[in-house]
């Protein structure tokens, strides 16, 4: 519920997981009077011209858009100016916002930023939070300043993480659990008290590079299983193996849900070993990994349980075959 005094919000955002927060302000009787979400680009497979889905939502509910290619130039501070906003909601948004129109609404800007600051500040905090290992997460609302989330913090929700959890998963549930505290916030902006972000745990979430998704066969099982778990949605992990029936071109294979298992293996890292039937295991460094879900770089690419995958593409998870050379 919003404060009395609090009526004119904006809403910056951009992926998937900004527009399930904001379909759930909207659903606690939230709605912003200008929604800011990044350019059109293009997506899929296709490669079309499509917009963000906040922008779709927000066209949907008739609720004015606008997409700058940046925030500093003067045009764009006059749009935003004009709209005299309470308040200024931020949720993966991908544009760095100036101090120029940080200080624009009169209750300032607060950011929905997913991990337990000041860990993990920066472009990947889901999915370098699930690479690490860490045992626990969260949400951050946090009040904006000139620096990379570095404001002080409004409120703080945890989340208990294991090795089942995917970078997928995890999404939705902190987008739930961000919404939750984003609406408490919201409706507390005029009373609510900032506390300064802990100066230790500091880390930084780089951007994830094409470096990432490559796994290294050669590493233990709980670290390659990291690995798939967190990437596994726009930029799974992936790596290539040349079988018998490819006529020489390696293919590419997308893996995405895993589960890994201890144990020595003599086979070198990267061989599919033999397995129980309806099942694909693969020796990594120490340990193995059993293969739940992942995809093909051919024909459909669809995401494919085991048993699938052994149907359609036995040539290359014939035990014996070896990913990574």
């Amino acid at each position: 519920m919003l404060s009395d005094k609090t009526q004119r919000i904006g809403f910056a955002g951009t992926p998937t997981f900004a527009d399930r927060v904001f379909q759930g302000l909207l659903g606690h009787g939230i709605r912003p009077v200008v929604v800011l979400t990044s350019p059109d680009a293009r997506r899929g497979r296709g490669r079309k011209l499509g917009p963000t889905p906040v922008r779709k939502r927000a066209h949907a509910e008739h609720i004015p858009v606008l997409q700058p290619t940046a925030l500093s130039n003067a045009r764009v501070h006059g749009q935003i100016a004009a709209l005299e906003l309470d308040l200024l909601v931020v949720v993966a948004y991908g544009l760095i916002v100036p101090p120029s129109i940080l200080e624009l609404p009169k209750q300032g800007c607060i950011n929905l930023h997913p991990s337990l600051l000041p860990r993990w500040r920066g472009a990947a905090p889901i999915e370098r939070a699930i690479m690490s290992g860490d045992t626990e997460t969260g949400v951050c609302i946090m009040q904006m300043d000139a620096g990379l989330d570095t404001g002080p913090i409004l409120a703080t929700k945890r989340l208990h993480l294991d090795d089942t959890m995917t970078g997928d998963g995890l999404r939705a549930t902190l987008a739930c659990l961000g919404l939750k505290a984003l609406v408490d916030v919201i409706g507390q902006i005029e009373t609510i008290k900032a506390s300064p972000q802990a100066s230790d745990c500091e880390l930084y979430a780089d951007k994830l590079t094409d470096s990432d998704q490559d796994i290294d066969w050669s590493r233990s099982s709980r670290l390659v299983a990291r690995q798939i778990h967190a990437l596994n949605s726009a930029a799974p992990a992936v790596s290539s193996m040349r079988p018998d029936d490819s006529d020489g071109e390696p293919l590419r294979v997308r893996f995405l849900r895993v589960e890994h298992m201890l144990g020595e293996t003599e086979a070198p890292p990267g061989t599919v070993l033999k397995a129980p039937t309806g099942q694909i295991e693969i020796a990594c460094g120490v340990g193995k990994i059993s293969v739940l879900e992942a995809s093909v770089l051919r024909g459909s690419g669809r995401r494919l349980p085991p048993r699938q995958l052994l149907n359609g593409f036995a040539g290359i998870f014939r035990a014996g075959n070896r990913f990574g050379v």
